[in-house]
């Protein structure tokens, strides 16, 4: 065969003129190390320009007699540069020395391993795009004698199986390299196996599927033992280039069986960081001759009781495989939950154990891929996957931000989907309307027409949005207004607080009937209505006297709802208009509402003008905790709190049982300090009967005793001394604080020595409260 190939080569040589072109300089320095890659780059993107100058820079000799040994090197580096380009421009003119070199690095201890490699590869892309003819096939049989031969130096046999992969060529002569080397794992024989693979992709040489299947399962497995079955492998092995290799060749050939592994490289935590690993083989699962079965092997992963860490990322493949694979995940959802194991109670698993499980795991399938997949699933299901649609339409609008482009006219569709329930469509049209603001108008003057009361009340929100010109959405609000029926009372509503925007004064009669009961018959319209009228005679500059009278009628209204918003609203309305006395007249009417929805908001309207007796009267008869505290919040605003010591004590009681509410602690306070004095000893009692008990219990409340020493400060007990400086030793912020305050109000000079020391302390609270205590040091100092 040498004596053939050699002819063939000298024919082609005599054919070959040999000339220096414009990229000589170029070339030569592919020999310095400092200006090859640089050299390399232009020479690559000169490509056939270059062609003749990589010829002669290939055909130089480093072995030549006379020469030193730096040009000798230089001259060997050139040479291999020059062989690696000229096989990526794939012009056969090259060949004939090319075959040359790869003849003389073809023993079994050759000068130059690297250049025969090289050779070797250059040759098979030479040829590769050329139509089979005896050139061509003289070039494959001599790669596939050189890689055959264990002779000769790996590299070079590397080089060849490389050129045969490129060739497309001796995929029978590759697998013979899968099986296990007789010397063991030599890295020399784990490149070749390497090589050897890419050989049997590019021939698809499926005889070799079993040595892929089987390197796989001894990296991911262990090896077979004596009775055939596998040992066991190391997790760190896992990841091992050539065993993923054999993997991704196995799906190449469109085998089945490598369905697992590839599952495994996108689910394992071994293999979390190895992004590129885990793309391809999504890339490869996605295949037509492996997509079915993949995403049944995702499903049952993600299935699997037994890999739980595993679920998140099963799901978020299946994202990845379009409409099939979300459907396949939320199909999940209705399937019988686990059977237990053995020895496990019975209801470890609930009925609905696997519905729960896609739900906790939506979440992992939000990427732009996954919500276009979930759009293709919605279009492909059939009218009757009614709970399908229902799910993937919850999913789109809850990650709609995602969604782009065209995608988002599926809320379009989902919205006029009558197999949806009303509230999922009604969102849809609110993802619809705000994705694409006054564009929408047309769909929502439909919609809000519809008979469904959630669709149209829906609709008039979306028309009332500032995104819709007020000019275009006027008629159909006003309709929406002129539909009594109660069904329609949210839409009414919305429509409102559309038309408050309005600064059109005409508009102020739909209002005012909005809030008269013969013209509105349901509550939370009326209730609506008392707050757009407020906003509505802002914008439209419509006078407080126009307005009021109907406001303040609301507070007689039926409804606690209706009359708790009417006396806030009319009471503001009133003193702004400068009626001081129908302003106090709502609130103390509304201290007396039986309603407590109603006394909420007259206990926030209480005022010095108010009858203070009318506040007293009204906190005393509260019994739930919450109003007591907004009864104190009104009570600390007053300044009389008449002459009877026992009304005065169950004032104090009441302000006492809210002070450890931080939000209602300083109105507890200031009511404390305001009682007269005579009942300062009763509350200097109760205030310290609780510090003992929250300071002194196995259960310590130090955050309560802060509140506590401030109202003896409030209350002026100034006899607390003693116990004062035991708790200010306690290593809490708020107490030390509370305790340094006390001190600073009541102490003296003498009392500066303590708080120095107090400055000497070093534990958790010394930072905090180190200010709070020099401030007290001078005030002291100086009294």
């Amino acid at each position: 065969m040498k004596h053939c190939l050699l002819i063939w080569m000298l024919a082609v040589m005599a054919a070959v003129a040999l000339s220096a072109g414009d990229y000589a300089d170029d070339v030569k320095a592919l020999g310095d190390k400092n200006q090859r890659s640089g050299a390399v780059e232009r020479l690559a993107k000169a490509a056939d320009e270059a062609f003749d100058d990589l010829l002669e820079g290939m055909k130089q000799n480093p072995d030549e007699e006379g020469i030193t040994a730096d040009v000798k090197a230089e001259r060997s580096a050139r040479r291999l540069e020059c062989v690696r380009l000229l096989g990526a421009l794939e012009d056969t003119r090259a060949s004939a020395d090319m075959v040359l070199l790869l003849q003389s690095q073809a023993v079994e201890s050759p000068s130059y391993p690297w250049l025969g490699a090289a050779c070797a590869s250059a040759l098979g892309r030479l040829w590769s795009g050329k139509p089979a003819n005896a050139d061509r096939n003289e070039v494959a049989r001599a790669l596939k004698t050189y890689a055959a031969d264990a002779k000769l130096d790996s590299r070079l046999r590397w080089g060849s199986l490389h050129g045969l992969a490129a060739l497309k060529d001796g995929g029978d002569i590759a697998g013979e390299f899968l099986a296990k080397p007789k010397d063991g794992a030599r890295e020399a024989e784990q490149v070749l196996r390497s090589a050897a693979i890419e050989v049997v992709v590019a021939t698809k040489h499926t005889a070799s599927a079993d040595a892929l299947l089987s390197l796989w399962d001894t990296q991911r497995l262990g090896p077979k033992g004596e009775d055939g079955k596998r040992t066991g492998a190391i997790a760190a092995d896992y990841s091992k280039p050539l065993g993923l290799q054999a993997l991704f060749a196995l799906a190449e050939l469109g085998d089945k069986r490598a369905v697992d592994g590839l599952v495994d490289v996108c689910t394992l935590g071994q293999f979390n960081g190895f992004v590129s690993l885990r793309a391809e083989a999504v890339r490869q699962m996605k295949q037509k001759a492996l997509e079915s079965t993949a995403i049944s092997a995702l499903v049952a992963t993600f299935k699997d009781v037994d890999k739980p860490s595993e679920r998140g990322t099963a799901a978020q493949t299946l994202g990845e495989f379009g409409a099939a694979g979300v459907t396949a995940f939320l199909d999940i959802a209705d399937d019988e939950a686990p059977k237990p194991k053995e020895g496990e109670p019975e209801d470890k698993y609930k009925a609905d154990y696997y519905a729960t499980q896609v739900d906790t795991h939506l979440s992992n399938l939000r990427s732009d891929d996954a919500m276009e997949a979930f759009v293709e699933a919605y279009g492909k299901l059939p009218a009757e996957s009614v709970s399908l649609r229902g799910k993937i339409i919850d999913h789109l609008l809850g990650n709609r931000n995602v969604l782009k482009g065209k995608s988002v006219d599926l809320f379009r569709t989902a919205a006029d989907d009558t197999t949806l329930e009303a509230p999922k469509r009604a969102n849809a049209i609110n993802a619809w309307a705000e994705s694409k603001g006054k564009e929408s108008f047309d769909d929502l003057a439909r919609w809000v027409k519809d008979t469904d009361d959630v669709i149209r009340a829906q609709a008039s929100q979306n028309l009332g949005r500032s995104y819709i010109p007020l000019a275009k959405s006027l008629p159909l609000l006003k309709d929406v207004l002129a539909d009594r029926d109660e069904k329609y009372s949210a839409a009414r509503q919305n429509a409102l607080q559309g038309l408050q925007r309005s600064d059109e004064k005409e508009l102020l009669p739909l209002f005012v009937d909005s809030l008269d009961p013969t013209k509105e018959p349901v509550a939370n319209v009326r209730n609506a209505a008392l707050k757009a009228i407020d906003i509505y005679r802002r914008n439209s500059r419509v006078s407080d006297e126009d307005v009021y009278p109907a406001v303040k009628a609301r507070t007689s209204d039926p409804d606690q709802d209706v009359r708790a918003t009417a006396i806030s609203t009319a009471s503001v309305m009133a003193e702004r208009m400068g009626n001081k006395t129908d302003s106090t007249s709502i609130i103390e009417k509304g201290l007396g509402d039986d309603s407590k929805e109603v006394r909420l908001q007259a206990y926030g309207r209480v005022n010095p003008d108010i009858d203070g007796a009318k506040v007293i009267r009204a906190a005393l008869l509260e019994d739930e905790l919450s109003m007591k505290g907004a009864a104190v919040q009104a009570l600390a605003n007053l300044s009389e709190f008449g002459e009877d010591s026992d009304q005065q004590k169950r004032l104090a009681d009441m302000a006492l049982s809210v002070i450890e509410d931080r939000s209602r602690e300083n109105a507890a306070k200031t009511l404390l300090g305001k009682l007269p004095a005579t009942v300062f000893g009763y509350i200097s009692d109760k205030a310290r009967a609780r510090l003992e008990e929250v300071t002194n219990g196995d259960r310590k409340e130090y955050q309560k005793a802060a509140v506590l020493v401030r109202v003896l400060i409030a209350v002026q007990d100034n006899t607390y001394f003693k116990t004062i400086e035991e708790l200010a030793d306690v290593p809490n912020v708020e107490l030390r604080r509370a305790c340094v305050e006390y001190i600073k109000t009541f102490g003296t000079k003498n009392n500066v020595a303590f708080l120095r020391k107090l400055l000497d302390r070093t534990d958790a609270a010394a930072m905090a409260v180190r200010a709070d205590i020099e401030g007290a040091v001078d005030v002291l100092s100086n009294r």
